[in-house]
């Protein structure tokens, strides 16, 4: 295509050559007969033609360099007005692009008619996974190779934040009472009673639960001192106090395993119990606020838990640089586990459609003006002297062809101004 252009501007420029070059030798033979009315009206017109010819010559050379390469003609007239309106020319195609050809609204409409479910969709059929498994592939090594030492250490303090905020906004009062909500209406209410009794049987066998009798004991004894029927049988009960918290212990075992019985109305009152307890979480809001407060100062005590993870993060994500391969099979699970199932899912495609839209949008938005920068940058890479041969070759057939019409324009009106003054002279 580029020898075509060239070829065809050659070829003009030796025609407007020759016609100036055929007008100049014709007007110097015929102007010695100028006198005669053949001879003047042959001189008239080669004269014009002539003078038509070298105009537009030195205009069309003029637009791209200094015509002969001459400093002094270049200082007389105004030359070289391509190179020289380089900036303007410039900035004239950066706002054509930007305000023109890639508007944001051009960009956005476009945007619109993506469809990446159907995307994903065409690409998960079994002719081409291959080919989606490529494409994700390719991505996700672009990504690991991007992710030098540095942006490591910052995607690590970037994954600290997105953890604690994800944490922090998580309900965890909502969380345990649904779960447990759910698990004592589905079938797991008699195993929540069962490890709740044994856990209560296992405490009242211990020593610590005797301790804990005797000092009750002790603190009833001690409220109720002023009470002569009391000091009476407090007198006897410190005697045997031990023997006494056995006793009670001994009792309180035997009321835990009457619990065990699924038919026994000790176990119907803990099973009330722990319904009561379960309801509480989801309407006290001073016990769900306690909870809140718990997981938050855990979060903030737990900076070694997201070291760690940040650690174990980091080592995976070298050892995939290190063995790019595994990549593709970590893409393939990946296929296998979560886009199979999306694709059968009418609403998760409606809203991974409609995030993938927003996102692109606010890109759009936010980076729009990025456009004429990266036009004007890579233009700003070009000179004067390359911004000429890149233009002369596209407009110097017309151009040549000026050529032409100045010389052809220029001897129609030698002939008709000798024509209009011959009878004068």
């Amino acid at each position: 295509m580029e020898r075509s252009i060239s070829s065809v501007k050659r070829k003009n420029s030796n025609i407007a050559t020759w016609i100036l070059l055929i007008f100049s030798i014709t007007f110097f033979v015929s102007y010695p007969f100028h006198d005669s009315f053949l001879g003047g009206l042959i001189s008239s017109l080669c004269c014009a033609a002539m003078i038509g010819g070298l105009a537009d010559w030195f205009a069309v050379v003029a637009l791209f360099r200094k015509p002969l390469n001459s400093n002094v003609l270049a200082k007389i007239f105004r030359t070289e007005i391509i190179p020289k309106n380089r900036e303007r020319i410039f900035q004239a195609l950066v706002d054509m692009v930007e305000k023109e050809l890639l508007t944001k609204e051009s960009i956005i409409n476009k945007l619109e008619k993506i469809n990446a479910s159907q995307t994903i969709k065409e690409l998960t059929q079994s002719d081409k996974k291959q080919d989606l498994v490529i494409i994700l592939n390719n991505i996700f090594t672009e990504i690991l190779g991007n992710l030098n030492d540095e942006r490591l250490v910052n995607l690590k303090e970037c994954e600290n934040e997105i953890l604690k905020s994800n944490l922090r906004s998580i309900k965890l009062s909502s969380i345990i009472s649904q779960t447990l909500e759910w698990m004592w209406d589905n079938g797991y209410k008699e195993k929540i009673t069962d490890i709740i009794v044994d856990k209560i049987e296992e405490l009242s066998k211990t020593y610590e639960a005797k301790v804990l009798l005797q000092d009750a004991v002790l603190q009833i004894l001690e409220l109720n001192r002023g009470n002569f029927l009391i000091m009476i049988v407090g007198f006897f009960v410190k005697g045997n106090l031990e023997g006494i918290a056995k006793a009670v212990q001994e009792k309180l075992i035997g009321f835990v395993q009457q619990m065990k019985r699924t038919e026994s109305s000790e176990r119907k009152e803990i099973q009330s119990f722990i319904r009561k307890q379960i309801r509480r979480l989801s309407d006290d809001e001073e016990l769900k606020n306690k909870i809140e407060d718990w997981k938050n100062a855990k979060l903030d005590e737990g900076q070694d838990i997201f070291n760690e993870v940040n650690v174990m993060l980091t080592q995976y994500i070298s050892n995939l640089k290190s063995e790019p391969n595994k990549t593709s099979d970590i893409v393939e699970k990946i296929l296998d586990n979560q886009v199979y199932a999306f694709i059968s899912n009418d609403e998760k495609q409606f809203k991974l459609d409609n995030a993938i839209k927003n996102l692109l949008q606010k890109m759009v938005e936010r980076n729009h003006y990025k456009i004429g920068l990266i036009v004007k940058e890579k233009l700003d890479m070009v000179s004067g002297e390359e911004l000429s041969n890149m233009i002369e070759p596209i407009i110097g057939d017309d151009l040549q062809l000026i050529r032409v019409n100045g010389s052809i324009v220029g001897g129609l009106v030698g002939i008709i101004t000798y024509m209009l003054t011959f009878g004068i002279g």
